[in-house]
């Protein structure tokens, strides 16, 4: 089964680039219009689109051939059609769903589900990252540090990482919940000997 004949592909593209029209005015203008009136503006939009497309250079072109042999003459259609409907009907159809949604109209995340599966997956990428360091910060007792200058702070060992060949301990702070990194050489003695017994030779 063919999808579309000659033009008949164009059909959706004028439709979905209502779509684009609507959205670029709702990126540079916003709130110009209503959340739950875009997809239903962008409808309209596309349904303009295909209705020029098909009153224009979407018409039925209609040849005349004729038989050598009879002299006999025959009409032939060639409409552009997409999912075997014409320009026409496709006006029609979606003149028909857009009395639909001016009565009940789609919501926005219609437009946007692209977006939406983004953001899920951004959630999740963030929910597995602080379960992780859930995880990691549960793994070591919170404890009082020291380093050779005398400074304190209470906070969780979180890793030992060798950065520019200089073994370095993170922690997080209890203070403001922010990880901290010093390298192990500023260590008191104490503080040096516990992270040995936890890998950081």
């Amino acid at each position: 089964m063919t999808l579309w004949t000659r033009l008949g592909f164009l059909i959706p593209i004028f439709w979905a680039l209502g779509f684009v029209v609507i959205l670029a005015v709702d990126h540079f203008v916003p709130d110009f219009i209503p959340d739950q009136m875009l997809f239903t503006i962008g409808h309209l939009i596309g349904t303009i689109f295909v209705w020029i497309f098909s009153l224009t250079f979407g018409e039925t072109k209609l040849s005349e051939v004729m038989n050598v042999e009879t002299g006999e003459k025959t009409i032939l259609e060639r409409p552009h059609k997409f999912l075997m409907f014409s320009p026409i009907i496709w006006g029609l159809l979606l003149t028909a769903a857009l009395g639909w949604f001016l009565y009940r109209p789609p919501p926005k995340s219609w437009l946007d589900l692209a977006t939406q599966k983004q953001a899920e997956i951004q959630r999740s990428i963030i929910d597995a990252g602080n379960q992780a360091k859930e995880k990691i910060t549960k793994d070591y007792e919170l404890r009082d540090w020291e380093s050779k200058e005398g400074k304190k702070l209470r906070a969780k060992l979180l890793r030992i990482e060798t950065i520019d060949g200089v073994k370095t301990v993170f922690v997080l702070s209890e203070k403001d919940n922010t990880e901290k990194s010093f390298p192990m050489d500023r260590l008191s003695e104490k503080d040096l000997e516990y992270v040995k017994e936890r890998g950081g030779k």
